[in-house]
């Protein structure tokens, strides 16, 4: 009995004091920086649309057929994040690890779209 007792014991302390998997991205959140900054052109497009992004994090978004939009981009380990105006859900997300020198896929307002870097 006494054995059943450690045991059960023994199973909720380990259970208690294990560390849960943290699935959620909590790393830190932080400007772009040097190497992401540019102005990028997004594709497929009807119209030329543009994307400028600074080290500090401010973005442009440029639509040949409209006004000019703000916003602010963020990185964290794993993905760039882009808002723009006061928009609460994100308007573009890039993975860092799918960038190359000629395309970057991502997602742009809901869509898969590109970006290819036009100037630095």
């Amino acid at each position: 009995m006494k054995k059943i007792i450690f045991l059960t014991l023994t199973l909720i302390l380990v259970n208690a004091c294990s560390r849960p998997s943290d699935v959620d991205d909590r790393s830190e959140e932080y400007a772009p920086g040097k190497e992401l900054a540019g102005t990028y052109a997004l594709r497929p497009a009807y119209v030329n649309e543009s994307i400028d992004i600074t080290a500090e994090g401010k973005v442009r978004y440029r639509k040949a057929d409209s006004a000019t939009r703000e916003g602010l981009a963020y990185r964290n380990r794993f993905r760039l994040i882009i808002f723009l105006d006061d928009e609460t859900e994100p308007t573009g997300i890039f993975m860092l690890n799918d960038r190359n020198p000629e395309r970057w896929p991502g997602f742009w307002k809901g869509e898969v779209r590109f970006i290819d870097l036009k100037a630095n």
